[in-house]
């Protein structure tokens, strides 16, 4: 079945593409359509799509070279970019493209000076049980990396197109769209693993609750903002449904993470548009919101309270998790540039899981996305990494002060920016930002961010070019 897959797929890659390209010729409704398309996929990469080389059992987030619709999409549209080349406004180099282009120069320095297999080590026994390393002869520490290589290239092509088609405000809106229908979608996986099937920590396709949480987070946090601007009862009331089904489902996952992240990208959104949108609409709606959220989060109180107080203690975890961070600093101080993205793991197995703590059941990498890439990347990717971040805030937070004029752009930028904190809280406490649909859902978030950017800049251009001639 398997083979029949990659057959599937790849006779849907030569002909959809260029039927894809030609069917957006044909009417604009076709773009739109490959648009929605594209964002929704990108909560599906697995069941839409293909894995080559596939290392299902080595712990990491990217375990194959992954094709989905989602590049089948991009594809379509980067074609359909450029055949209409003339019509559109160009960004050749977006703002954001240096620091990703730094970081991926890292990742491919790193990789260079780690191109080596070694030897699978022996089962650790720990004081709690043994603990077996993935069935294959060798860690291959030579093609770990350009898994998560492939991924960033994937990650930046995307990032590209979809800036030069957001210099068109109505795509923003689209992306919208596609980012309702996932959360509809998502919404009755989550009921069905629930009540259909009985499972207690909903996690859906994502593979774990907590990513799952993240995500649901993120798209719930993105759209409460749109409760505010909308002038209509209807599309207020449309987008309050949706944020209800996002924080739902945070609720299934029994995440305490994605509860305090969701809470915490709903409150910056609200502190920066609160002012602007008082009016009576919105002020019932969010009464109403907080009755609702109290009353769910009563129904759940059990569970929520036993998971927050009850079966973790959270000073004797964060302790455990710091032998993780601990891995990496020695794996940076011992390599410059760090054992190589995506082989924390195999190196935590060969050596530093057992000079951290000989109880230490090896192969964990952190559950700190800042110490995961300071072990695989070093202080050079870290630094790198820490660039991308800081560029980002810096043109999200522009954003917010230079959109000041036009209620859509504020709107949009506040729930970027709310939803990105979420994710960035979530990756102090688990690797949510590399797992595949979070990582896309990113590039769709930071597409927008720098597609206002450049818009707004050319509204400030245009302005002064105006001023100038009168």
């Amino acid at each position: 079945m398997s083979e029949y897959k990659y057959i599937i797929f790849f006779a849907v890659l030569c002909a959809g593409v260029p039927l894809g390209v030609l069917l957006c010729q044909v009417h604009k409704t076709f773009t739109k359509i490959f648009f929605v398309l594209l964002i929704w996929s990108s909560c599906e990469p697995d069941k839409l799509g293909i894995n080559f080389f596939s290392r299902e059992f080595y712990r990491a987030s990217t375990r194959g070279f992954e094709l989905s619709l989602i590049d089948i999409c991009a594809l379509i549209l980067a074609g359909n970019l450029l055949v209409n080349w003339n019509k559109h406004k160009k960004v050749l180099l977006p703002a954001l493209s240096c620091p990703y282009l730094i970081y991926l120069s890292i990742t491919l320095i790193s990789w260079a000076l780690n191109c080596q297999n070694i030897a699978t080590p022996d089962p650790v026994t720990t004081n709690k049980y043994t603990v077996y390393p993935p069935p294959y002869a060798q860690f291959e520490l030579w093609l770990y990396p350009l898994f998560e290589i492939s991924k960033i290239m994937r990650g930046i092509f995307l990032f590209w197109i979809l800036v030069n088609y957001l210099q068109d405000s109505e795509y923003i809106k689209i992306i919208y769209w596609g980012l309702a229908m996932t959360v509809l979608y998502l919404t009755l996986l989550a009921l069905r693993d629930r009540y259909l099937f009985g499972f207690h920590r909903i996690k859906t396709n994502l593979g774990h609750a907590n990513s799952f949480s993240t995500y649901m987070a993120m798209l719930g946090t993105m759209f409460f903002p749109l409760i505010l601007y909308s002038k209509s009862w209807f599309r207020s009331g449309l987008y309050s449904f949706l944020v209800a089904c996002s924080g739902l489902c945070v609720i299934l996952t029994v995440s305490r993470g994605g509860l305090v992240a969701m809470g915490l990208g709903i409150f910056v959104c609200l502190s920066i548009l609160f002012i602007k949108t008082i009016k009576v609409k919105n002020i019932i709606l969010l009464t109403l919101g907080f009755f609702m959220t109290c009353v769910v989060l009563y129904k759940s109180s059990d569970t929520l309270i036993n998971r927050f107080f009850g079966k973790q203690d959270a000073e004797k975890d964060m302790a455990y998790r710091g032998k993780y961070n601990m891995k990496a600093k020695m794996m940076a101080a011992d390599k410059v540039f760090g054992v190589g993205i995506g082989n924390f793991s195999a190196w935590s197995w060969l050596k530093y899981a057992s000079e951290v703590d000989e109880e230490l059941p090896p192969g964990t990498p952190p559950h700190n996305l800042w110490f995961i890439n300071l072990g695989e990347l070093g202080y050079p990717g870290l630094l790198a990494f820490m660039l991308i971040w800081l560029r980002f805030f810096a043109i999200a937070v522009k954003n917010i002060f230079t959109s000041r004029k036009d209620p859509f752009l504020l709107t949009v930028s506040a729930s970027c920016l709310g939803a990105c904190l979420a994710l960035h809280f979530q990756s102090m406490l688990q690797l949510g930002f590399r797992q595949s649909p979070q990582y896309f859902l990113m590039i769709i978030i930071s597409s927008i961010v720098v597609a206002v950017h450049h818009s707004n800049k050319h509204k400030s251009l245009e302005s002064n070019g105006l001023a100038l001639n009168n």
